[in-house]
């Protein structure tokens, strides 16, 4: 792979994590300094927020942006090392955690799944066999299909919702879900090669669930909800804000053909155009806002909410702020740089 400079040691095969971020190339584009920054040798997408590790959910934004920039060496060796080493359960779904245990060992440190994670990951695969074509992409993509749809999919009053992981997040009369889970161009895709009635059900019961998650007093989804028989609220055991998660709700709605999220972004988008910022967060409860400002890929977020919404001269300010974001997180913030390049350059686009 081409400016690689994040090199691991190879201890039995596996890249170890012990890394630092390079500073960004001279005149490199986005793609490659994200490759030079978080990509291991062997295709390993570090968070170095979280000690270095990597998450199944990261593979799934390499291989995706992978496909966008028509990286094929790139696509190949991310997908390698995600089969590898995060592809190690009884099923086709994903252990979501690898790191360094309390061995000291390099491993899966967590076996349980996280379902944005599979849905990111065969979700790049069948855009890789759309692109590029090859047998192998869309037969491993459909095994995780497949497991998404029989294994995690639970009927909740009629609504068909994909549960977080394979287990966990159940309370009492109720289930608990992240609303930034549900990938609407992933189900669309899916829709075209799996079972179409269910994604189909699952892509109109996915707006359902969203349409009842907004909560204060400009309505934002928050990171995590509730589902009870007698409707949605927040799940404050995980707190009550519009943080690094939700977020992606904002970023996924503004792939579809819907005004659903306008009233709480508009609001944004005013406290963008008074204060030249957005905030980090904002908590729904309090209905305050944080000091800091937001990061590159919330601002990214919002400028493809934007340019759905018809606001170019706004969207083309936020992804500017974001720009400048991203210069100054020097390399550092997996997470926002993979939403920066998601909500700038169509990587989650789907044709019908």
């Amino acid at each position: 792979m081409a400016a690689l400079l994040i090199m691991a040691a190879l201890i039995g095969g596996v890249a170890s994590a012990a890394a630092e971020p390079a500073a960004p190339p001279p005149g490199g584009n986005l793609w490659e300094q994200y490759k030079t920054n978080f990509i291991t040798v062997d295709g390993r997408i570090i968070d170095f927020y979280q000690e270095q590790g990597s998450h199944s959910e990261g593979q799934g934004y390499g291989l995706i942006l992978a496909v966008t920039n028509g990286d094929k060496q790139a696509f190949d060796t991310i997908w390698r090392w995600t089969k590898s080493n995060l592809r190690v359960r009884h099923d086709s779904l994903f252990a979501w955690y690898w790191g360094k245990r309390n061995t000291g060992a390099w491993d899966v440190v967590d076996y349980n799944t996280a379902t944005d994670g599979d849905i990111l990951i065969a979700f790049g695969l069948l855009k890789a066999y759309q692109k590029w074509g090859g047998e192998e992409y869309r037969t491993e993509a459909l095994k995780t299909v497949a497991d998404l749809r029989t294994r995690m999919a639970v009927d909740w009053h009629g609504r068909t919702v994909l549960l977080p992981s394979y287990y966990g997040f159940g309370v009492s009369a109720g289930i608990v879900l992240n609303p930034s889970y549900i990938v609407f161009p992933a189900y669309r895709l899916f829709a075209a090669f799996d079972d179409r009635g269910f994604w189909e059900k699952l892509y109109h019961d996915g707006y359902y669930v969203i349409s009842k998650s907004y909560f204060g007093t400009n309505p934002l989804p928050p990171d995590w909800i509730v589902m009870y028989e007698s409707g949605v609220d927040i799940f404050r055991e995980k707190g009550s804000l519009f943080g690094f998660d939700a977020v992606r709700v904002i970023l996924y709605l503004a792939q579809e053909k819907t005004r659903q999220f306008e009233k709480g972004t508009a609001w944004m988008f005013d406290q963008f155009q008074r204060t030249g910022e957005l905030p980090l967060w904002v908590d729904l409860d309090k209905n305050s806002l944080a000091i800091a400002g937001a990061n590159a890929g919330i601002y990214a977020s919002f400028a493809a909410a934007a340019r759905s919404l018809g606001k170019t001269d706004v969207a083309a300010k936020l992804a500017e702020q974001g720009r400048k974001c991203l210069d100054g997180e020097k390399g550092q913030n997996y997470y926002s740089f993979s939403l920066y390049l998601l909500g700038t350059s169509g990587a989650l686009e789907v044709k019908d």
